[in-house]
């Protein structure tokens, strides 16, 4: 199981659009989500300075095409989870 050191700042993705609110989470529920991830040996990525550009974004706003690469790296990670 991946053991992370405690992060400056935590970055996370929505992957789907529709039209539901998106509420910022607060940090005792990241905690909580984290806690979980790990209990059901979802593997964790850990990048501080693909954090760093995503925490740039606004909420709702697109990726712009000079994080793509960036985006992507997150995306394959997911993907090679997936796979193991």
């Amino acid at each position: 199981m991946n053991t992370l050191p405690p992060p400056l700042r935590r970055v996370s993705l929505r992957l789907a659009s529709g039209s539901g609110e998106i509420a910022a989470m607060p940090p005792e529920s990241l905690e909580t989500l984290l806690a979980r991830a790990q209990a059901l040996g979802v593997p964790l990525h850990h990048d501080p300075q693909i954090a760093a550009l995503l925490a740039a974004l606004r909420l709702r706003d697109d990726v712009p095409v000079l994080l793509y690469a960036a985006a992507a790296s997150v995306l394959a990670a997911v993907y090679d989870a997936a796979e193991e």
